[in-house]
């Protein structure tokens, strides 16, 4: 079984790089990447909709029994293009260590996104933020996102999303889990909260003030 090796998953070039729906009861074949998400998950626990976007090693195959480690990339409607090509980049070099990448992504349109990833990425509440209108530069407006869903989404992640996939595809338990600013908070926070559910965190520029 393949395992993440510190020294050889490059793990921090992607972030680096980053930063400057259907249940199936069998195991999904990789395919050819399309424009739209994977998989569509509707939480029972948030109430939100999860759309999956998955990325396979080159070695993937249906045809053995070798298993992955997983990379979860949060805020997977932006980040997860340039992971995808990030990792593509690094296969043909061979400096990647085999790994299948899941960009996680929710929300219709820009503010939907935008308080889906506040609102699950955030540990506590914080009400002064929620109603200040001049953040985002006046996109937002007062009183139209939340916060303070860290603890559900992360009991979602563990179990809905997560399990989905390890039911589908060729995964171990060898779990990494990365984001950005706000994403990096909630990183930061499953670092301190998973209990040795994920085993590698990429956090970036986290949003801690």
């Amino acid at each position: 079984m393949n395992s993440l090796k510190p020294l050889h998953f490059k793990f921090t070039a992607i972030v680096l790089l980053i930063c400057g729906s259907s249940l199936f009861s069998q195991k999904l074949a990789p395919k050819e990447r399309i424009l739209a998400p994977d998989h569509t998950i509707t939480s029972t626990i948030t109430g939100k909709e999860y759309k999956l976007e998955i990325s396979f090693p080159k070695s993937y195959s249906t045809k053995d029994t070798i298993t992955y480690p997983v990379l979860y990339f949060l805020d997977g409607e932006y980040a997860f293009p340039t992971t995808r090509g990030t990792r593509e980049v690094l296969d043909w070099g061979n400096q990647i260590e085999d790994v299948i990448i899941v960009g996680i992504g929710s929300g219709l349109n820009f503010l939907s996104w935008y308080n889906d990833r506040f609102d699950d990425y955030t540990p506590s509440r914080d009400t002064v933020w929620e109603n200040d209108a001049s953040y985002g530069k006046n996109a937002i407006l007062k009183g139209a996102f939340t916060t303070g869903g860290a603890a559900e989404f992360l009991k979602s992640m563990k179990t809905e999303i997560i399990p989905f996939v390890d039911k589908n595809y060729k995964t171990n338990a060898d779990r990494g889990i990365t984001g950005h600013s706000a994403g990096g908070l909630f990183t930061a926070y499953c670092l301190v909260n998973s209990d040795g559910y994920f085993t590698r965190f990429g956090i970036s520029s986290p949003t801690l003030t």
